[in-house]
């Protein structure tokens, strides 16, 4: 089933701000073509690069930030603050709580392509840091953004082959 949608930073934003959030919010993603990370340890290639197969936060989050900041028009890019969601994600501000994820493989004309398909859901966990600024969103808020900003710019590699499609559930 194809899905489309139409929207705008501005109003991703909006809603964003809308957003009252308890202790924990779940998300839920569903990765609907075949997803995977291309991970390289930049710091030492004794063991190359490899193709993560698990949709864990850190390989999803950051990245998201990076690609507001690549689309947002000057007066909206301070809205998602990279540094910020790096850090809630690398102190476990969010965690896996449930996985419907089944392995899956497309092949490319010189090579298969491993990845997964299948839903998974995030618990967003309290207490958010404070952001400075009266317009500016909490970080659970731009997580919440980020997860539906990845149905319109996709996650991991090779999204503009069509992988990487996720709608934000």
């Amino acid at each position: 089933m194809i899905q489309v949608g139409r929207t705008s930073l501005g109003k991703l934003v909006d809603w964003s701000r809308t957003l009252r959030l308890g202790r924990v919010e779940t998300l839920e993603l569903e990765f609907a073509s075949l997803t995977t990370f291309n991970r390289a340890n930049k710091a030492s290639q004794v063991y190359g690069s490899h193709h993560a197969l698990l949709p864990l936060p850190q390989y999803i989050f950051p990245g998201l930030a990076r690609r507001w900041q690549e689309l947002a028009p000057p007066e909206l890019e301070g809205m998602v603050q990279s540094e910020l969601v790096e850090r809630y994600v690398e102190n476990d501000g969010m965690v896996i709580s449930d996985y419907a994820l089944q392995p899956h493989q497309v092949c490319f004309a010189h090579h298969p392509q491993r990845g997964f398909v299948g839903r998974c859901k995030y618990d967003v966990r309290w207490p958010d840091e404070k952001v400075a600024g009266e317009a500016a969103l909490t970080v659970r808020q731009q997580i919440l953004l980020l997860a539906r900003l990845a149905f319109y710019c996709g996650i991991g590699y090779k999204t503009a082959m069509g992988m990487g499609q996720v709608r934000f559930v």
